[in-house]
C-alpha cells in the first residue's frame, strides 16, 4: 500500500517514476532484521568501490544503531 500511494503522489507531482524496476519491500519484524538491512545499505558504497570499508564512507551512519553494532 505504501509503494502504491507514494508512487501515485510522486507521479502526479513530477510525472516521473519513484521506484526502480523489480523493487520489493517486506516488513522488518525483529531488531535483527533491521540490523541486517541497515548493514546491507551501509555496505552499498563498498560494493560500488566508493570506500574500502563502510565506516570510512563519509555519508554512513545510523540514528538508531551505533555503527559498531552493525
Amino acid at each position: 500500500m505504501l509503494k502504491q500511494k507514494t508512487s501515485y503522489i510522486y507521479r502526479k507531482k513530477t510525472g516521473g517514476k519513484l521506484w526502480q524496476k523489480n523493487y520489493y519491500e517486506h516488513v522488518l519484524r525483529k531488531d535483527e532484521d533491521v540490523k541486517n538491512v541497515a548493514r546491507y545499505v551501509l555496505e552499498n558504497p563498498v560494493r560500488r568501490k566508493l570506500a574500502d570499508d563502510f565506516t570510512n564512507y563519509p555519508f554512513s551512519g545510523s540514528l538508531v544503531f551505533d555503527i559498531k553494532e552493525l
